[in-house]
């Protein structure tokens, strides 16, 4: 069994994040824009299982930050992660979410939309790297809710 929680500890979601390959430093404190985080723990052995980060930037809602740890993929996790923060996001008056995506088929599943990057708002640094779309090929995404 598992359970999920509120929490602070943005450095072990931010180890989470990046032992996951996603472009996230480890850090002791969550970024500024940050206005909700969850962790998934395994109840037995408190193993953190998954992770995400609710953060609002540029006038937008932003589901920063999803990750499951490798053995843990498949069991729904992900989701459930994901419909956390996408309820926060409508109790807080949210009509649509954003995201960056280095893996977007999986949002597609539920939903989500390519956007054009060129037009979107500014909700991740991936849109001004210098990386994007030669050697790193995330989506800007975005969710009616």
């Amino acid at each position: 069994m598992y359970s999920i929680k509120e929490t602070n500890d943005y450095h072990a979601l931010s180890k989470l994040f990046h032992d996951s390959g996603m472009e996230v430093e480890v850090e002791d404190v969550a970024p500024q824009e940050t206005i909700k985080m969850w962790r998934c723990d395994n109840d037995e052995t408190g193993e953190l299982l998954a992770g995400a980060v609710l953060q609002f930037k540029s006038g937008c809602y932003v589901l920063e930050d999803l990750a499951v740890t490798e053995r843990y993929r498949g069991k729904g996790l992900g989701k459930t992660m994901m419909d956390i923060a996408l309820d926060e996001a409508r109790r807080l008056g949210a009509e649509e979410i954003w995201g960056c995506a280095k893996v977007p088929d999986y949002y597609f599943q539920y939903n989500w939309q390519e956007m054009d990057r060129e037009t979107s708002p500014e909700i991740s640094h991936c849109q001004s790297c210098k990386q994007f779309g030669k050697s790193c090929f995330p989506c800007i995404i975005k969710k009616e809710l």
